[in-house]
């Protein structure tokens, strides 16, 4: 039993058009049978269409434009009408930052993570010194902005460095935890050193009992075999 395609009315087998909308009646099967015959063609076309894929480097040429495009607008519109202070020079760094960060993976395929992270935290290093000149206040870039920019980029740097050579969840998820308490320990001692204060572990002590915890539960966890089997099962790890 066949329909009609167009109005849906029921048709019979052997009817070439639709008695109510004159509609041609196809039959795929006879279609198919006359195309490999070489007596006729198909009303659809048979050929799969493939997009081109967006290639890296034009992406990569892209924002290199619009960075580049939003720098020199900026920098114009500060010196040729606000020009009070120097602005601008924040919107050129944080162009440059994002550039670091985007384009360099885009034109090198191959890029280690490492060297990648490297390039970033040295951009946000040289932002935050480019922040302290535009405020006219270098004391906290040098008491906590850099500082904490480094130390994230060592925890960040060994955590891609383990993970290059140990791809073990376990491992894995036991020193991001470590790290996170490492962070926080190091950013209260840096607030404490900054304002003149003692130093002393307060809030972080909290942050630091809590990943020691979590991270003696997880080994304890992942080296039970029975158990480090199901958790990669369940999570598809």
């Amino acid at each position: 039993m066949s329909y009609c395609v167009n109005c849906g009315v029921e048709l019979e087998t052997s009817i070439k058009k639709c008695p109510l909308c004159n509609t041609i009646v196809i039959n795929p099967n006879e279609l198919q049978t006359d195309t490999e015959a070489g007596n006729g063609e198909l009303p659809f076309p048979n050929k799969v269409g493939i997009v081109e894929p967006i290639k890296r480097k034009d992406l990569a040429v892209v924002m290199t434009v619009i960075l580049v495009c939003t720098a020199i607008s900026c920098l114009l519109l500060n010196y040729l009408m606000w020009k009070s202070n120097q602005w601008s020079l924040l919107v050129l760094g944080f162009c440059v930052l994002l550039w670091v960060m985007t384009v360099p993976p885009l034109l090198i395929r191959n890029m280690r993570r490492r060297i990648m992270m490297l390039l970033n935290g040295v951009a946000v290093c040289i932002y935050i010194a480019l922040i302290g000149i535009f405020t006219d206040s270098s004391y906290w870039v040098v008491d906590l902005g850099i500082p904490i920019a480094l130390i994230v980029l060592v925890l960040v740097e060994i955590f891609l460095t383990v993970a290059t050579y140990k791809k073990s969840f376990g491992v894995l998820a036991c020193l991001f935890f470590m790290e996170t308490a490492v962070l926080c320990i190091s950013i209260e001692l840096l607030v404490d050193h900054a304002f003149q204060q003692p130093l002393e572990i307060k809030w972080s002590a909290i942050v630091l009992t809590v990943c020691t915890v979590i991270t003696v539960a997880l080994a304890a966890m992942f080296s039970r075999r029975r158990v480090r089997n199901e958790i990669k099962r369940r999570f598809h790890l």
